[in-house]
């Protein structure tokens, strides 16, 4: 058995509390043991497992690696991963250079509005181009060189060196989808299909790209606090190189079935340990969730920023600060978003609510009501994303999910405001400005700000609470 070291409660001396251990069998203190470890695994796993939710969800649909996925349809609901933006086409890029090599990511020569970030297995963004990125001439097509971990091979010139600490990971192209119009949808597919994903060994003759339309099925992504979250944590781990910061884990790992080179069949009494750590995860994860939210964003409102500073940091440092390994907090981030950025602040910016003005959770089975006020503080776009709050994925059944300044049908108000309308149900006359909830659960709203003024940062524009509307009875 491993080494347990005990802290002592304050209150009680330590006879009385080898006395009280002693009146537990030392097989209840070993499956105590294994649940904290078995918690822990799961924060300290979340990113590395929702990367792999995310590819097995696409694998059952023939997806593999070194091919690129895409959804289609813009607002559908059955893109199933944590905080989707219906307002944009997603491609991802799944490579795996233990099979390939280094691999190439080529962009098409009119990429200047799209979005590409290259991440790791852990979801850290290794490279980020963006579309107000200055440093090279973006009329000409952009490549990018994955290397796999440790590779000291020859490098090409005219490419973006990227090299990678976990064999496999992805690359994510976000591309405006206008106004959410076929047209605009398939004018976006097409602008993603034009990149060129390929192994390096074949950059004399590329072969073609492969791509996968996910959108036809439910992708389903969403985290599952039950034995199938260890299930994935266990394929991963057994595909990549343990990092230097993560040794500790091994032992951790191990004692709870997972280990390297070994088969995970955990018998009943460890499956009951593990699904029983993963519920409690779950609450945790859900508590620290609406902590980091009850801080406001503007004055005495519901708004809040839905990440912490320091983690986001963590990430543009691939965690490479000394003496400090953020793990409760980046396990919170990725729990709730499949996140994809470096930067904040100057080209997107996001407020999450949870909560009503009143402070009551947003329930899918009232009617709300969100005025806008004029001038939103964006020089690109704004708009706003409905998700189911257990989740946090979109809407589950709902035909619209998300509105803002570029949909069709949007309708202001005289003075330049927008009313925005949340329920089951349409208000007569609004069906332009209202998104669709489920009755029977929470839910929570997106804000997001593409390029964003000074106003928004100085609360000089303050976004007001979302009202509950109460029906009145009839006189």
């Amino acid at each position: 058995m491993s080494v347990t070291v005990l802290k002592w409660p304050a209150n009680r001396s330590a006879d009385a509390v080898l006395a009280s251990l002693r009146n537990h069998p030392i097989r209840d203190l070993s499956l105590r043991v294994m649940e904290r470890r078995a918690f822990e695994a799961v924060v300290w796993g979340m990113p590395a497992v929702q990367f792999q939710l995310l590819y097995q969800a696409v694998a059952r649909q023939g997806g593999t690696w070194n091919e690129a996925a895409f959804w289609s349809p813009v607002a559908q609901w059955k893109k199933q991963t944590q905080a989707a933006d219906p307002g944009e086409i997603s491609f991802v890029a799944f490579f795996d250079t233990r099979l390939a090599g280094p691999m190439v990511l080529e962009l098409p020569p009119d990429h200047g509005t799209i979005t590409v970030s290259i991440h790791n297995g852990w979801q850290v963004v290794l490279e980020e181009g963006r579309p107000d990125d200055r440093s090279g001439d973006r009329s000409k097509a952009g490549k990018y060189l994955i290397l796999p971990p440790g590779y000291d091979g020859a490098t090409p010139k005219d490419y973006r060196v990227v090299p990678c600490d976990t064999w496999r990971g992805f690359a994510l192209l976000q591309i405006p989808a206008g106004r959410g119009d076929a047209e605009d949808v398939a004018k976006a597919v097409s602008r993603g299909k034009a990149l060129k994903f390929y192994p390096l060994v074949q950059s004399a003759r590329p072969p073609p790209t492969v791509f996968l339309d996910a959108a036809e099925e439910v992708c389903d992504g969403t985290i599952p606090y039950d034995l199938r979250f260890f299930e994935a944590l266990n394929r991963f781990v057994q595909h990549e190189p343990w990092l230097a910061r993560d040794r500790a884990m091994i032992d951790m790992l191990r004692s709870i079935g997972i280990e390297k080179d070994e088969v995970f069949d955990p018998d009943a009494a460890l499956q009951s340990v593990l699904v029983q750590a993963a519920t409690e995860a779950r609450a945790w994860l859900d508590g620290e969730y609406e902590a980091m939210l009850a801080s406001p964003y503007f004055p005495k409102g519901r708004w809040a920023i839905p990440a912490c500073p320091d983690v986001l940091a963590a990430v543009r440092s691939n965690f490479s600060r000394q003496g400090r390994y953020r793990i409760d907090r980046r396990a919170i981030l990725y729990s709730t978003a499949f996140f994809g950025a470096r930067h904040l602040d100057d080209d997107r910016f996001y407020l999450l609510a949870i909560r009503d003005a009143d402070g009551a959770d947003l329930d899918g089975g009232a009617d709300y009501r969100l005025t806008m006020p004029p001038a939103p503080p964006v020089d690109l776009s704004w708009s706003v994303t409905l998700y189911d709050r257990d989740t946090h994925a979109l809407i589950r059944g709902a035909d619209r999910s998300s509105r803002g300044s570029a949909s069709r049908g949007l309708k202001a108000n005289p003075d330049g405001s927008v009313d925005l309308f949340f329920g089951a149900r349409p208000p007569p006359g609004r069906v332009g400005n209202w998104l669709a909830t489920m009755p029977g659960g929470r839910f929570q709203i997106l804000f997001r700000f593409r390029e964003p003024r000074e106003a928004l940062f100085d609360n000089s524009w303050i976004l007001p609470d979302v009202q509950k509307l109460h029906c009145q009875k009839p006189q």
